[in-house]
C-alpha cells in the first residue's frame, strides 16, 4: 500500500501567496504527485498529465533548487489545471520519504523560480525561459558581486542571445530571483545545472520508461482522480 499525504489549499496559498495569481491557485488543490526517491546520481525524471502551465523542465529546475536531485516524479490532475499545488506536495512527500528537511530558503527560492519561469514562459516560450534561468545560475558566483544594474545587463545579454525581448518588469522579477538563488549553495546549483544539461538524453529515456512503475501507481492515480470527480460533482 503506497503512503498518501494531503496538501490543502491553505498550504498551497501559504507557499504561493503573493507569487502567483489567485486564479492559477484556484479554490482546490487538484494537481497530485507521485514521487520515488532514486539513488544518488540517477537524476530527476518528470512526467505530467493534465498540467498546462508548469512544464516538466520548470518542475525539474525548481526541484534541483530545493535540493532534490534524484527522484522519479509523476504529476497529474483529473482535468487540466496549472499544476502549482504539485510543488508543495513534492516538498511534503520528499521530506516524509527521506526524513530530510528542505529549508525554507530552498523552498522559497525554488517556488519563486517556478513562478518566474512560468511567467516568462508565457511571454518568451518555455524552453527559452528555462534556458535563461539556467544560464543565470551558472554565473551566480559572479552576480553576487554585481549591482542590480549590472545583473540587469547580464540578463539582457542572455535574452538577446536567445532571441527574446524582456520588459523592465520582467528583468526586475528575474533580479529578485537571482538574489534569492545567491543565498543558496551556488556550487551545488551550478553542478546540478551542468548535470541537467549533459544528462538530457538519458533523462528522456527514463521518462519514456516511467509507465513501468506498475499497477500500484496506476491505481493510486485512479483513486485520486475518482475522489476529485466525486467531490466536484457534489
Amino acid at each position: 500500500e503506497l503512503p498518501e499525504l494531503t496538501v490543502t489549499i491553505d498550504e498551497e496559498r501559504a507557499r504561493l501567496g503573493g507569487l502567483v495569481d489567485a486564479d492559477k491557485i484556484g479554490s482546490y488543490s487538484l494537481s497530485c504527485v507521485f514521487i520515488r526517491v532514486l539513488d544518488e546520481g540517477e537524476g530527476i525524471s518528470i512526467n505530467t498529465h493534465n498540467i498546462d502551465w508548469c512544464t516538466a523542465d520548470m518542475y525539474k529546475n525548481a526541484l534541483i533548487t530545493a535540493g532534490i536531485t534524484d527522484a522519479e516524479v509523476m504529476i497529474t490532475s483529473p482535468y487540466v489545471v496549472s499544476g502549482t499545488a504539485a510543488l508543495t506536495g513534492i516538498y511534503k512527500a520528499y521530506e516524509d520519504i527521506t526524513g530530510e528537511e528542505i529549508t525554507e530558503e530552498e523552498k522559497d527560492a525554488s517556488t519563486q523560480e517556478l513562478i518566474v519561469t512560468g511567467n516568462l514562459a508565457e511571454l518568451i516560450g518555455s524552453d527559452e525561459a528555462t534556458q535563461l534561468i539556467n544560464e543565470l545560475k551558472l554565473i551566480l558566483d559572479e552576480t553576487r558581486n554585481m549591482s542590480d544594474e549590472e545583473v540587469a545587463a547580464e540578463i539582457s545579454k542572455i535574452a538577446q542571445n536567445l532571441g527574446v525581448s524582456l520588459t523592465d518588469s520582467d528583468i526586475l522579477q528575474i533580479i529578485d530571483l537571482v538574489r534569492k538563488l545567491e543565498k543558496l549553495d551556488v556550487s551545488k546549483l551550478q553542478d546540478s545545472v551542468i548535470n541537467f544539461i549533459h544528462a538530457a538524453e538519458r533523462i528522456e529515456n527514463v521518462n519514456e520508461s516511467i509507465t513501468g512503475f506498475g499497477a500500484k501507481v496506476i491505481n493510486f492515480f485512479k483513486k485520486i482522480i475518482d475522489f476529485f470527480n466525486r467531490m466536484l460533482a457534489e
